[in-house]
Order: structure tokens, then C-alpha cells, then sequence
């Protein structure tokens, strides 16, 4: 057994490794990408989930940021072995914590970037990791765009959840516009989804809710984006004070103004 000590605020957590250190060295060897474990520098930074809450502060005993489908079986293959809960996140921004686990094995699709770009089609294949603001780096230039969140770090892999962006009122959530995914299955399949090919779980991974595999790619319809008028509500609680006066409210006034100033 392999135990590791891992320091959380003023609590020591000991993380106990079902794995052989033999094992571990191995898995590391043969891994394409980065392999990070409680101890390491990046650790601390690495276990957290972007959107976070209390029951998602979790401490995995392995994150394994993958560099290609290789990495994805291999970790799928060592989780099988040592019977490790599995957590998968590419821009790890789950508020449920999705993106983590408790003594498991992280597959990190972050590292795994790319976009192949089809401005006549209309469509953009792009790699499980890349962010929306990455594919909209590149579709914007003809003026085309993905139905993709609502912020820059969110990631591909929002499709299944379902997804919604500034431009749902109009094109739909972002399972409305998947053309195709290439997924890893549990049992180590690469497959092709799409409404023709595995229908089945071309129809699951749309906001079905997760565990039919590791999604690597997904294929996304463009839409073309001219003018854009946007804007935001906000309620100034802070008028209803009885002191609307003071530093700190016209310190706080000012600044909501310009946040708003962002979206018209």
C-alpha cells in the first residue's frame, strides 16, 4: 500500500493509495501526459473544481491530465485494476463537483486541445479540453459562432450536460447543435456518436446525465453572429439602505455600474 500525506488548511488528511508504489511507477512511465498525486506542487490547485461548493471539496489520490486516447485507456484500464471511482473534467467547471472525486482517479481532458474548423460547413470538431473561448478565437474571424456557455473557461464538454449560452434564446442549448462526439466506453471501445451512428448513445450523451464514457470530441454546428445587443438586471439592494451615502456604497455603486457597462 501506498500512503500519502496531503496537507488541507489545519487538517492533515492521509490519502491511502489501494496501489502498489510498483504499479504507480509504471502507470506513470507509460503515461503520455502528466500525472499529478497529493504532495505534488500543483496538487492543491489541480483537486479543486473551478465552481466550488463544500461537498465538492474532494481529494482524489490520482489526477492524470491526459495528452491523447491513449492516456484515456490507460487510466481507464488502472482504474479497472485497482477498482478506482473514476471523475472526468475538461474545463471543470461542475458545480456538483463532477469533475472530482474522493480517493479516485481524475482523467484530465484539459491538456487535450485542438480545433479543426469548417467555415463553408458551418461546423467546428474540437478536442474534449479546448475552452469556448478557444473555438470562438478561431470561428469569430468568419463571423461564426458555437452555442457554448456563457464565459470564455468554459469548456467543450458542456454538451452533456445539456448546455446553454448567449446564443440559446436563438439556436438552442448546446445538445441541440452536437453533430458527433467520439466517445471511450467503460470497456475501453472508441466509438463515433452521432444521429446515425450509435444513435443510442449518440441520444444519452446530450444531457443524458454522464457515465456512458469519456467523451474526446465533439463535432458543432456554427451559427453566424452579426450584430449583438445585450444587456444585464441588476437590483440595487444597496439603494435601500438608510445610509446610501457612504464610501463603501459609492465604492459598491460604481463598481456594479461598470460590471454592467460589460454586457451592453
Amino acid at each position: 500500500m501506498l500512503a500519502l500525506m496531503n496537507s488541507c488548511g489545519p487538517f492533515n488528511k492521509l490519502l491511502k493509495l489501494p496501489i502498489g508504489s510498483d504499479a504507480l511507477k509504471r502507470f506513470k512511465t507509460n503515461f503520455n501526459g502528466h500525472v499529478v498525486l497529493p504532495g505534488d506542487a500543483e496538487y492543491e490547485k489541480l483537486r479543486r473544481v473551478r465552481m466550488w461548493n463544500p461537498q465538492s471539496d474532494k481529494h482524489p489520490a490520482i489526477i492524470a491530465q491526459c495528452k491523447n486516447e491513449q492516456d484515456i485507456l490507460r487510466c481507464i484500464d488502472f482504474a479497472h485494476q485497482h477498482h478506482l471511482e473514476v471523475a472526468v473534467r475538461s474545463g471543470n467547471h461542475s458545480f456538483l463537483g463532477w469533475g472530482t472525486t474522493e480517493g479516485g482517479l481524475v482523467i484530465d481532458l484539459s491538456k487535450m486541445k485542438g480545433v479543426e474548423f469548417n467555415p463553408l460547413k458551418r461546423t467546428a470538431r474540437v478536442a474534449a479540453g479546448t475552452t469556448s473561448g478557444e473555438i470562438l478565437a478561431v470561428t469569430s474571424q468568419y463571423g461564426l459562432a458555437p452555442v457554448l456557455g456563457e464565459c470564455g473557461s468554459v469548456g467543450a464538454g458542456l454538451v452533456l450536460g445539456g448546455g446553454l449560452g448567449w446564443l440559446s434564446g436563438k439556436y438552442g442549448a448546446t445538445c441541440d447543435n452536437l453533430i458527433s462526439a467520439r466517445v471511450i466506453t467503460a470497456g475501453g471501445t472508441s466509438m463515433t456518436a452521432s444521429e446515425n451512428i450509435n444513435p443510442d448513445l449518440y441520444w444519452a450523451i446530450r444531457g443524458g446525465g454522464g457515465n456512458f464514457g469519456v467523451a474526446t470530441s465533439f463535432e458543432y454546428r456554427l451559427h453566424p453572429v452579426r450584430e449583438v445587443i445585450a444587456g444585464a438586471y441588476c437590483y440595487f439592494q444597496v439603494m435601500l439602505m438608510s445610509k446610501v451615502n457612504t464610501p463603501e456604497n459609492i465604492l459598491f455603486i460604481f463598481t456594479l455600474c461598470n460590471y454592467c457597462r460589460m454586457f451592453v
